[in-house]
Parts: structure tokens; C-alpha cells; sequence
């Protein structure tokens, strides 16, 4: 999976528009659904919350700040052209 933004939080998260898990990430998540159910979630956003469930799965997270341009993490340079 991969994880987008790193700027507000204790590690990475997937974070904003943009969500990509690979399909094994998927399949190691539906066979294991049960242990991130069983994570404290309730006061999580569903990106945190899925962040953590693969990361506890063993799903190895990939960092790309550069996939999602918005204002959820970084900002964005609405006028920037290049982007």
C-alpha cells in the first residue's frame, strides 16, 4: 500500500483523496479481517485505521508524497501548472 502523507503523524499514513492498497494487501486483509476489527478504531479516520490494520498484517507500506495533491496533508499550489 502506500502511504502519502508523514507531516501530522507519529509515521506515515495513506491520507487524503487517494487510497492504493495492492491486491495482496487486499487478500492479507480480508483472510485476516477479524484482527482490524479488533483495533481501537472508533476514533480513527478510515485512512489511520487502515494504515495500522496492513501494518499490523505485515503489508509493508510504500512512502510516495508526491501521489495526492490536496489540502489534507501538504497543501496544494492550485495556480501550479506543473502538477
Amino acid at each position: 500500500f502506500i502511504t502519502t502523507c508523514n507531516k501530522h503523524f507519529r509515521f506515515a499514513l495513506m491520507f487524503g483523496a487517494t487510497e492504493a492498497i495492492s491486491t495482496q494487501g487486499l487478500e492479507r486483509y480480508f483472510w485476516n479481517e477479524n484482527v482490524c476489527r479488533s483495533l481501537p478504531w472508533q476514533a480513527w479516520g478510515e485512512d489511520k485505521w487502515m494504515t495500522v490494520c496492513l501494518q499490523n498484517l505485515g503489508v509493508a507500506p510504500v512512502f510516495d508524497g508526491g501521489f495526492v495533491s490536496d489540502n489534507q496533508c501538504y497543501g496544494v499550489a492550485c495556480r501550479n501548472h506543473q502538477h
